[in-house]
């Protein structure tokens, strides 16, 4: 149905727009190599969802992880940086906050991630084409306890040298190619649903009827305008700029990642 085609974009707004915004980890300490651990400080934060993120752990002293490996939290280990975040501290006690925030890590670290239940036991090892590797553990003892804190590491594998600001506009320019085709076709696909308005049966006017939700459909009618113009990438850029602007409530009734 074309009701279900949209919210599934909804969904796919929603992930596009959290990776275009950085989130802030608080209390983050200096250090390491080039004086922010080899880059691998920046990376991590560039992976965290939109929000003011407090850790429970950051750097420390402890050298090694109970598997016996060197931490990335170990202040010892230049080229790398960990943050944990408390299930209690963080998350308010809550498992499903904890567990969305581990999705989202992933998803904008590069992985296509719809349920953490494939890592529940194990851990989640990314490893970036910009030259880190992006460890994610929680609801599992790899490592340690980790039940009780979502463990975010992230180390330096080559010659990498993360620029947030350079690695940032290439990803909108991925995403946004991406979205150029399925937003755009979707758009016309909707266009060409209609109903008849009842109340003048002589003249027969026509509105374009994207979902049963009127403020939906609203917002829906102003980015398929956006497309009219023409499917490019500052249309897709427009389009998205309408919809995280007015749209961010809308999505969040509509994705299950929210």
């Amino acid at each position: 149905m074309l009701n279900n085609d949209i919210h599934n974009i909804f969904e796919q707004y929603v992930q596009l727009f959290e990776q275009q915004n950085l989130g802030n980890l608080i209390g983050a300490t200096s250090g390491g190599q080039g004086g922010n651990w080899g880059g691998s400080l920046p990376k991590l934060i560039s992976i965290l969802p939109m929000g003011n993120w407090n850790a429970s752990s950051q750097k420390r002293s402890k050298t090694n992880t109970a598997s016996g490996n060197v931490s990335d939290h170990f202040q010892g280990n230049l080229i790398s940086y960990a943050a944990d975040f408390g299930l209690n501290s963080t998350f308010n006690s809550n498992a499903n906050a904890a567990t969305d925030f581990a999705v989202k890590v992933a998803r904008k670290a590069g992985r296509q991630v719809d349920s953490w239940d494939q890592f529940k036991g194990n851990h989640c090892t990314i490893n970036t084409p910009d030259g880190y590797r992006v460890q994610i553990i929680w609801q599992s003892n790899v490592g340690g306890n980790h039940y009780d804190h979502v463990h975010v590491g992230v180390k330096k594998t080559g010659n990498a040298s993360f620029n947030p600001t350079k690695q940032q506009k290439e990803t909108e320019s991925q995403d946004t190619d991406n979205a150029q085709t399925k937003f755009g076709s979707l758009m016309k696909k909707a266009k060409t649903q209609q109903t008849t308005s009842p109340t003048d049966k002589d003249t027969q006017q026509t509105t374009p009827v994207y979902d049963e939700d009127p403020d939906t459909n609203s917002l829906w009618s102003k980015i398929s305008n956006i497309y009219s113009k023409g499917i490019t990438t500052d249309s897709a850029k427009e389009a998205l700029k309408v919809a995280a602007g007015a749209g961010q409530d809308i999505f969040k009734k509509y994705s299950k990642n929210t």
